[in-house]
């Protein structure tokens, strides 16, 4: 009988433990984004992109955050990396960010 109620408390711990690493890497996460967003508002698009690659250690799979970190690239003409995160988003199955992607880098050429 005792050993029955140590592997409830065993159980019981594996499980807070497991959902407390994954409580505080969407805590971390969640940092991130909200200082990415603040930098990209602030035109600190560097700032921004070090935060959103952060993020994507943690989601990789984040369309939209792949799309933000874009976005800046295209803020600071990095036309390279653009279409790197356009190739990523494809990959991901979103071809309408990703093409979404491409129309801006064409209104940018456009103004410039």
């Amino acid at each position: 009988m005792k050993i029955k109620g140590q592997l409830g408390w065993l159980t019981l711990l594996c499980l807070i433990l497991a959902f407390s690493s994954l409580s505080c890497a969407k805590l971390k996460r969640d940092h991130f984004l909200s200082t990415a967003s603040k930098a990209h508002d602030s035109g600190n698009y560097e700032k921004a992109i070090k935060n959103y690659k952060k993020a994507l250690e943690i989601r990789p799979d984040d369309i939209t955050v792949h799309c933000n970190l874009g976005v800046a690239h295209l803020e600071l003409g990095q036309m390279a990396k653009v279409r790197v995160e356009i190739a990523k988003i494809a990959e991901l199955g979103d071809q309408e960010t990703a093409d979404y992607l491409k129309n801006l880098i064409r209104k940018k050429a456009k103004l410039e």
